[in-house]
């Protein structure tokens, strides 16, 4: 770890995701709560959920970018438009009336913003580091995240009660700066990015064209990997069936835990704290337990969801929450780092690009399921429902984690069989 952070790049790098992850987990708490303080339905909350998701299902473009242009500009560029969007938010409610309309449009243009960001900074992380400090990297990554969710749970659970929402989209905004400054200190080895010629005058038609061809190549080079043709469909299912905890912690909050504000921060500490974590200790894990190992514990970990919505009180709420944040953390990083040490430079940004796209598309799908059956059940009733599938989606990678690694028989899949 220390090794990792003597390194100045990485520092910047981790300096930036930190402060803007804090800004970002400050303003989402902020904003969902709000907006089920506005309008108390929770149908409100479903649509922000699918207005965070839908640009997901982009995330291959901003692969594309990230492997054509420098990086560093697209980490900048983003953080820029995010920036420009919280301001004009907190401008809107400063001389306008509350509007749901307004408000969930500046934060689909936010999101946008940081589907761009994310294959960028995903994959300029080997560009800063030595291969043998990528698992720390990226538990340090995950962790900033996390540590993020932690602290901004907390300061917002604080500030909700003493200042208006508009000075928790202020610091949102603040840290948008301290990030941008931060990337453009960062230098990098600049060979995992491609930069369009200059003196190219190709029409935009073909410009899309060559980006979807990209983005092909790069759908065709991940899963060219025996072990990530495998997990994507349960990695899909997961992120497909978590949608509730992501939209509906402020109803869960107030209408079954009874604990308003209070109860919605707990739970978003105890999902930071677990991711936290597991990140932190994947590489305690991969040397006492070996690779393939500890994924499966960290399956294990996830599969206790099941417990979120027996007896639902704040123990078990934030119990459940707690270890399956743990496994979902260590899984994470684990991930992570094998497709870092795998992938080659020229192919990064798409591999994740393509990732983040198939993974997010669950969402969206996820929203649209799960608002549906809010129309026709109670809020306790979608949330069995949810840690049910949870848990058959946990048990169905674990089982097929198992099977693979015992018919090909490898010691290590992360190095034998990617």
């Amino acid at each position: 770890m220390l090794s990792a952070l003597r390194n100045k790049n990485f520092c910047l790098l981790f300096l930036g995701l930190l402060t803007s992850h804090i800004g970002n987990s400050i303003f989402i708490l902020a904003l969902f709560w709000y907006i089920q303080l506005k309008t108390d339905d929770a149908r409100y909350l479903i649509i922000l959920g699918f207005l965070t998701t839908i640009p997901t299902i982009l995330g291959f473009l901003g692969g594309v970018l990230a492997d054509k242009y420098d990086r560093k500009v697209i980490m900048m560029l983003s953080d820029f438009i995010r920036f420009i969007s919280v301001i004009l938010m907190v401008f809107l409610l400063t001389f306008y009336s509350f509007n749901f309309t307004y408000l969930a449009i500046m934060y689909l243009i936010i999101n946008l913003g940081n589907f761009i960001f994310i294959p960028a900074s995903s994959a300029i992380i080997p560009d800063l580091v030595e291969e043998k400090d990528l698992i720390v990297s990226n538990g340090l990554i995950q962790s900033s995240g996390q540590f993020a969710n932690i602290f901004g749970a907390v300061l917002s659970g604080v500030l909700l009660t003493l200042v208006e929402v508009r000075v928790l989209f202020l610091i949102n905004a603040f840290t948008f700066i301290v990030s941008i400054l931060c990337v453009a200190l960062l230098k990098t080895n600049k060979q995992g990015s491609r930069k369009e010629s200059k003196t190219s005058n190709c029409l935009v038609k073909n410009k899309i064209i060559r980006g979807f061809n990209d983005f092909s190549e790069g759908l065709k080079y991940m899963y060219s990997y025996k072990i990530l043709k495998i997990i994507i469909p349960g990695i899909f299912l997961i992120n497909l069936f978590y949608v509730p905890f992501f939209t509906l912690g402020p109803a869960w909050s107030s209408k079954v835990l009874d604990m308003g504000s209070k109860g919605y921060s707990l739970m978003e500490f105890a999902i930071g704290a677990g991711v936290l974590t597991g990140s932190l200790t994947s590489k305690i894990f991969e040397k006492f337990f070996s690779f393939n190992r500890s994924i499966v514990i960290s399956l294990i970990l996830m599969m206790t969801i099941v417990l979120f919505s027996f007896n639902p009180n704040i123990f078990t709420t934030v119990l459940s929450l707690y270890l399956f944040s743990v496994g979902l953390g260590l899984s994470n990083t684990l991930l992570f780092t094998m497709m870092h040490q795998h992938v080659k430079g020229e192919f990064r940004g798409r591999v994740f690009g393509s990732f983040f796209s198939i993974v997010g598309i669950a969402f969206p799908i996820g929203t649209t399921l799960f608002g549906a059956l809010l129309t026709y059940l109670s809020i306790e009733s979608v949330f069995v429902i949810s840690t049910s599938a949870l848990f058959i989606s946990a048990l169905y990678l674990l089982v097929s984690v198992r099977r693979f690694y015992i018919q090909e028989g490898a010691v290590n899949f992360q190095k034998e069989n990617f």
